[in-house]
């Protein structure tokens, strides 16, 4: 249910380098946190403890961020949504919405913005577009399903359906940000589009900024699931930066349908698969990583973990027997499957030995939707 590579290529002694990282420094980061909090309605997410969890997984502690409350949208996307449109339009300085102050709409056909999406991203480019005032063009692939293409719609969003994966449904997108002159919002970054996903990613660390300022004790592992893997490079460059060699062990969980990382680890390049990718986690249906989320995790991650399907019934389990089950019950899969692995982990003693989990350790999980 749960294979582990470990990073042969990992740095745990060298420096952070944002050059080499796609440009993720602190000053960007703290750009990115002080907009976000000069947003209407911006509260930080709570960090649970979960304590039955961490009895399950022999381990000290087990704390997760709830990132279902992001913003009312139901996941962390909407960090990135907001703070990828502000930055599109020009509006990354002005405080507050941003389409309350800062230079108008400029107009015509560069007043659409417009990405593609599995489901959570979509919603939250659409819901930053209105916001601003502006159009969104959401394209779709297979994995987005009728419910979270609605939620889109609800946004005031166009959908347009892709036949094929979430590659597909990014390449359809951003052919038509060049032959329309839409301002494409990707969180996915390929050769000549890096500008806002990296912005996406500046915002994307308030999530673990937000958990360090409410843990006890910072963690000694991070368990963090990946799609194109922004989440989890922008995790990895916050520790990076901050702790150099004493950060937290980096976990990176994917499908096992769709785990370009951990291959593109195991090969020494970035490695995109084909879809079809069949999972339960919709959100992690995605067969090729980032651009700059490769640059970071290549040498930052510790080890990537392929999940199954298989992985979270038994996760559900385990949380429903604790006093968060009923909190945690509506947490989608995709949001789950970082405490999937944890609880996969628990059982498999070869598996703990090459992650270093044991009696002492304190997990940090990302409740992502």
């Amino acid at each position: 249910m749960l294979t582990i590579l470990k990073n042969a290529r990992v740095d745990r002694a060298g420096a952070y380098d944002d050059v080499r990282c796609g440009g993720l420094s602190e000053a960007r980061f703290l750009r990115a946190r002080d907009f976000i909090r000069g947003v209407p309605g911006y509260a930080a997410t709570p960090l649970l403890s979960l304590d039955d969890v961490a009895a399950h997984a022999g381990v000290s502690a087990v704390r997760y961020k709830e990132e279902a409350l992001r913003f009312g949208l139901g996941s962390f996307k909407a960090l990135g949504g907001v703070y990828g449109v502000a930055i599109a339009l020009g509006r990354q300085d002005a405080p507050g919405s941003p389409g309350a102050e800062g230079p108008g709409l400029p107009e015509g056909a560069a007043s659409t913005v417009c990405c593609a999406t599995d489901g959570n991203h979509g919603r939250a480019v659409a819901w930053a577009a209105r916001r601003a005032g502006c159009r969104a063009v959401v394209f779709v692939g297979d994995p987005c399903s009728a419910g979270a293409e609605a939620r889109i719609r609800g946004e005031g969003a166009a959908i347009v359906r892709i036949t094929g994966s979430y590659e597909d449904a990014h390449d359809a997108a951003v052919r038509s940000a060049s032959e329309n002159g839409w301002l494409l919002v990707s969180d996915t970054a390929v050769p000549g589009n890096e500008r806002i996903p990296g912005a996406i990613m500046d915002a994307y660390q308030v999530v673990v900024d937000e958990a360090l300022g409410d843990a006890a004790e910072p963690p000694t592992h991070v368990i963090v699931q990946a799609g194109t893997g922004g989440l989890a490079a922008a995790v990895c460059a916050y520790f990076w930066r901050r702790d150099g060699a004493r950060r937290p062990v980096l976990v990176v969980v994917e499908s096992d349908q769709a785990a370009s990382l951990m291959r593109s680890a195991a090969r020494g390049e970035s490695v995109r698969i084909e879809g079809p990718h069949r999972t339960r986690m919709a959100g992690l249906a995605c067969g090729e990583a980032s651009l700059l989320a490769w640059s970071v995790l290549s040498t930052g991650a510790d080890c990537f973990a392929a999940l199954s399907d298989a992985a979270l019934p038994a996760a559900r389990e385990v949380i429903a027997r604790g006093e968060s089950g009923a909190r945690l019950s509506a947490a989608g899969d995709s949001g789950l499957a970082g405490l999937a692995a944890l609880c996969a982990l628990a059982g498999d003693p070869d598996a703990r030995r090459t992650v270093g989990l044991g009696p002492r350790s304190r997990i940090l999980l990302i409740g992502t939707e």
